[in-house]
């Protein structure tokens, strides 16, 4: 009886378990970069305090913490008359969770407004791991007063 050349028996069985160790641990590295990129420290863009950037940055940290009031201070009163008082308290108390990450994604100068179109970012834990949906929002700001106001109607990150 002939044998044939090449791996056999207990070999080729430590071959596979190799193989398998190697395969576990770069899906263990992957998800380790992964879960460091989502929870990672996210420290805040310092925008220029006169810019339509900061009135924006103003409104959403507002918003997050709470400060319904405050935020409600940054829309322009034709923004205002466009969402009732009451309904953007509600929209406060609504159960949808902030945003993981905005960032401003273009910035369009006119001569009497700026147009920033944010990029939202939300994660969540889904069926096969973490989820990520990104959005847009266009806002139109206008200098009321001497200082940047969103002119457009949003309630939360959310155009009304």
């Amino acid at each position: 009886m002939e044998r044939t050349a090449g791996a056999t028996g207990p070999q080729r069985i430590g071959h596979r378990a190799w193989l398998v160790g190697l395969i576990l641990v770069g899906a263990f590295v992957a998800i380790a970069a992964m879960a460091m990129v989502l929870i990672g420290d996210r420290q805040d863009t310092v925008y220029d305090p006169d810019s339509p950037e900061a009135a924006v940055q103003a409104y959403a940290q507002a918003w997050e913490g709470g400060d319904v009031d405050a935020a409600w201070q940054v829309l322009t009163p034709r923004a205002q008359e466009r969402v009732e008082w009451f309904e953007f308290q509600h929209a406060a108390t609504w159960s949808e969770e902030s945003p993981t990450r905005m960032w401003v994604a273009e910035r369009d100068d006119h001569d009497d407004y700026v147009v920033l179109t944010l990029s939202i970012e939300r994660t969540w834990d889904g069926l096969l791991g973490p989820d990520r949906d990104v959005q847009s929002l266009r806002l139109r700001l206008v200098r009321l007063d001497g200082s940047w106001r969103i002119d457009s109607p949003i309630a939360g990150f959310y155009p009304w």
